[in-house]
């Protein structure tokens, strides 16, 4: 994951979404925000986190900003201006529909080819705010009809797919005082309802999904329980949703925001817990029989975060978060890796801009990955889009079609040349669009070898064998919508 906002333009303290001046980005368990849903309970302090002014300007409070920030794979490496052999070095607006008259939210995308993508969130056509599911044929963006079961509101946070004819989305909605977990399951025609387990009376949310096939998913996120909220997680055989045993070390707070699987007995799940001290990073393991905590650093001295996790082996993993500069009121990258025995911390790359938020982060392998997000200027927040090519960061030129404000939320690559990424971008008039961009680079070149002939009386013709670039069509199990 690797998403930022989960609830922009939902008004805290409201039965209903009303429009505001400027997009609230913030965590999809909003309480580290101080916006959140009428339901919704937050530990004391929680609100101490961040505010955003209407003029798109950040204001750091104690609490430290919840943005999703870059990875890299490697120590003490920087963003450099142009490397050779990036991968992604393009980035281009696809046209994507907007059908709500108020605001249209791009939270998460999942690409199981170049031919087919989904990407959900939200819209809004007055005080409520509805469930969004786009999908990419190849040719086009289409709206898709899906369930939107909330009396006020329905949002889509995450999503994932295996294939054209199996994707699961999660989020939430709103019913009566609290909020219940929102599953959506495609089978390749149409978008279903699942029944889901909410454990709390109160506020249940789901942040992300993962899926490696049709019958193995995991979604992950928290509920309110009492004084304090609870990790949960959820697990789907085929047949049904049911709730898994896991920790909540914390005794205030505790939440998992990120899920990574490689196989149905190898998953991590992130996120963070809280105590009478502060926040602490949290890190659970599946090893297909119980889910356990592992150890993880906590270099900050009051807060530590983890919003988003990608595995591409069941010994390979990378976790992003962040973490305070106390003496300068700031927060500072948080990288940790993870080698199939510790999980430790890595130096990030600085990306040299007043402000840069990237939110989530897509691999096909460990010399393969694109982050995307924002960054912060004088005229407003820009589309941020990088490329790791196994040796450095580089920042790619990507389009703003905004006004004023324009971000991406997720990102999703088919191979080490083709990705989609997705967000929104505000309008002069007022109103949010769904943004997506179509990133794109060079195809590695066909090599073709040719075997020695055979030393027989009697010659055969040479044997040839092709190697072919990665195709560009595979499912990549270990990304997280």
């Amino acid at each position: 994951m690797h998403l930022a906002w989960g609830r922009s333009g939902l008004n805290a303290g409201t039965d209903a979404a009303t429009p505001q001046a400027a997009p609230v980005y913030y965590k999809k368990t909003s309480c580290q925000s101080g916006l959140r849903e009428p339901s919704e309970k937050c530990p004391e302090n929680a609100g101490d986190s961040l505010s955003k002014g209407a003029q798109g300007g950040f204001m750091f409070r104690k609490r430290i900003s919840v943005f999703v920030t870059v990875v890299v794979f490697a120590v003490g490496l920087a963003v450099v201006s142009v490397p050779a052999g990036a991968a992604i070095d393009s980035a281009s607006v696809m046209t994507s529909p907007s059908a709500g008259t108020a605001d249209n939210v791009l939270s998460s995308v999942s690409c199981v080819s170049t031919s087919w993508c989904v990407a959900v969130g939200y819209d809004r056509n007055g005080p409520g705010a509805q469930t969004l599911v786009l999908s990419w044929d190849g040719t086009a963006w289409r709206q898709t009809t899906a369930p939107s079961p909330g009396a006020h509101f329905s949002a889509l946070d995450s999503v994932s797919c295996v294939s054209a004819s199996s994707c699961v989305a999660v989020g939430y909605y709103g019913v009566g005082p609290g909020n219940q977990t929102l599953v959506l399951s495609w089978d390749g025609t149409a978008w279903t309802q699942a029944t889901a387990p909410s454990p709390s009376t109160g506020d249940n949310a789901l942040s992300s999904v993962s899926c490696v096939s049709a019958s193995s998913c995991v979604a992950v996120g928290r509920y309110y329980l009492g004084v304090g909220y609870q990790t949960l997680v959820l697990d789907w055989d085929g047949a049904a949703w049911t709730q898994a045993t896991a920790l909540s070390p914390g005794t205030s707070d505790n939440s998992l925001d990120s899920v990574s699987c490689v196989s149905a007995s190898s998953c991590v799940a992130v996120g963070y817990y809280q105590n009478e001290a502060g926040s602490e990073t949290l890190v659970l393991s599946w090893d297909g029989t119980a889910w356990t905590q592992v150890t993880a650093p906590n270099p900050g001295s009051v807060d530590n975060f983890l919003e988003s996790v990608s595995c591409v082996s069941a010994s390979s993993c990378l976790a992003i978060g962040k973490y305070p500069n106390e003496a300068e009121s700031d927060t500072l990258v948080l990288v940790l890796s993870w080698d199939g025995t510790a999980w430790t911390q890595a130096t990030a790359p600085s990306a040299g801009f007043d402000g840069t938020y990237p939110e989530s982060v897509s691999c096909v392998s460990v010399s393969s990955c694109v982050a995307v997000g924002l960054y912060h200027t004088a005229a407003g927040n820009q589309t941020l889009v990088m490329s790791w090519d196994g040796a450095a960061w580089t920042q790619v030129t990507a389009p703003n079609p905004g006004a004023s404000d324009n971000a991406l939320s997720s990102v999703s690559c088919v191979s080490v040349s083709s990705c989609v990424a997705v967000g929104l971008y505000h309008t002069a008039a007022g109103s949010y669009q769904t943004l997506a961009l179509a990133l794109a680079g060079p195809v590695p070149p066909t090599t073709t070898t040719t075997a020695p002939p055979a030393s027989t009386s009697t010659t055969a013709p040479p044997a040839s064998t092709t190697t072919t670039a990665p195709s560009s069509d595979p499912v990549i199990p270990a990304f997280t919508g």
